[in-house]
């Protein structure tokens, strides 16, 4: 990889989370490449697309293997592979958790950032390499990690507030 290049972070959420903007906007302050361009269509989107295939008679199965849900799947995975890292913002639902299980599975550089202390514990972001619970902490951890993600697990890294 090209030294110079500014490593891509895809950030990534819900269409309805006001943060996702503004944490994109911060990870571009600090030099990386934050990509989430998703977020563009609005909080409606999803319920946009659902209304209108209802409106054509089409069941859920026959929707998401339309040309609509074809081609915005494409744009995003697009980014996901083309991306160094992703990091989940929470809250977040399944297809956030589904796209950031995807960048793991390529073995890319993951991160969650909680919007706060979980109210009930989950083992499985362990697959993740860091969670933080602020978006200093993030840019820290960003970073620190080593690039590209080394094959063998470890520890999730915890990183200090306000660092």
């Amino acid at each position: 990889m090209n030294p110079r290049k500014r490593r891509c972070v895809y950030v990534i959420g819900a269409l309805a989370n006001p943060m996702v903007p503004e944490i994109a906007n911060r990870l571009d302050r600090e030099g990386y490449e934050a990509f989430a361009d998703w977020y563009s269509p609005g909080e409606e989107a999803d319920l946009k697309w659902q209304a209108y295939e209802y409106k054509r008679g089409r069941t859920y199965r026959e929707a998401i293997n339309g040309y609509h849900a074809r081609h915005v799947f494409e744009f995003d995975k697009f980014h996901l592979d083309r991306c160094d890292a992703g990091v989940l913002v929470l809250p977040a639902g399944k297809s956030g958790h589904l796209e950031l299980g995807y960048l793991v599975g390529k073995n890319k550089r993951t991160f969650v950032l909680f919007d706060q202390e979980p109210r009930k514990f989950d083992v499985m972001y362990r697959f993740v390499d860091v969670v933080v619970f602020s978006v200093g902490e993030l840019v820290v951890a960003l970073k620190h990690v080593t690039w590209p993600r080394n094959t063998k697990p470890r520890p999730i890294a915890a990183y200090q507030s306000g660092l």
